[in-house]
């Protein structure tokens, strides 16, 4: 994996909803009238606030609502929340048989020796930490079994969207504050006075504040797969071999930059790079 900067089954499936914070609130809070809301009522829901939501698919993430930029022509999409933890994308590989892919640690080749995977990434998780060690085609596999149950549209975000979602970060918001860095480990020299939480890898989806449309890790924590292509990656038949990957994680310190993109080999996964879904939402819902 090369990195670079950028400027600017139902069943199992219902039980892995409990792994986002929102969970009880929102089995509580539902009623029937809120289950038939559909994304178009996003439109007036983002008028009212800069965190707002977007109603939730029966078995989907929990969303929020990314505005369109008027001055880059860009399209109002959902996001969710929180990158896909390792229970949600336990219960796809449960229903679909899906094989784990080859998983490597960045920049140290020998770790194709350690047999690491999803759910043995070489480090401790339970079903609230962000998957990772899942490839490119692992990530749009899991997008399309979404879509498949919850009869709606979810795909990886481009960079370009990546990037439009991030411009929710406050300017003046402290990096240690924004999300898991290296500077929170338990053990080792800390970049920065005070910046620790206790965790020595990845941290439970959540732990840090959202951003001001309401999405949570886009600092640290994982990396995510993009729907982008490595230009350079592609053969004479079209196909896509290298695909990029956007943002810091629990590797990357307090000074990173947190445009970070890299590209990797589409079937290999990494220690250190998960996954965040996009939802297409109606034409009603843009702005």
């Amino acid at each position: 994996a090369k990195n670079t900067t950028v400027d600017m089954g139902a069943s199992a499936n219902a039980a892995v909803l409990d792994a986002t914070p929102e969970s009880q609130t929102e089995a509580k809070a539902n009623s029937s009238d809120d289950r038939q809301k559909t994304p178009a009522d996003a439109k007036d829901k983002a008028k009212e606030s800069p965190t707002a939501t977007v109603p939730r698919d029966r078995q989907g993430p929990v969303l929020a609502f990314v505005p369109a930029a008027a001055h880059a022509g860009t399209h109002a999409f959902g996001l969710a929340r929180y990158e896909t933890t390792r229970g949600e994308y336990a219960a796809f590989a449960k229903a679909t048989g899906r094989a784990p892919s080859a998983c490597r640690e960045p920049s140290q080749p020998l770790s194709r020796l350690k047999n690491l995977n999803w759910r043995d990434p070489g480090f401790a998780q339970d079903d609230r930490h962000p998957v990772v060690c899942v490839s490119w085609r692992d990530a749009t596999a899991y997008a399309a079994w979404l879509s498949q149950i919850t009869h709606a549209e979810y795909r990886l975000p481009t960079r370009g969207e990546w990037l439009q979602a991030s411009r929710g970060v406050a300017s003046n918001a402290d990096a240690c504050a924004r999300g898991n860095l290296v500077g929170h480990r338990v053990l080792g020299i800390l970049p920065r006075a005070g910046c620790k939480s206790g965790y020595a890898h990845t941290a439970p989806i959540g732990q840090f504040g959202a951003n001001l449309f309401g999405v949570h890790d886009l600092v640290g924590n994982v990396s995510e797969w993009t729907l982008n292509c490595n230009s350079g990656a592609v053969d004479t038949a079209g196909r896509c071999s290298d695909h990029w990957y956007i943002g810091t994680s629990w590797r990357d310190g307090a000074d990173a930059n947190p445009l970070t993109i890299g590209d990797a080999d589409a079937d290999v996964g990494y220690t250190t790079v998960g996954i965040r879904l996009l939802r297409k939402l109606d034409a009603g819902s843009s702005k």
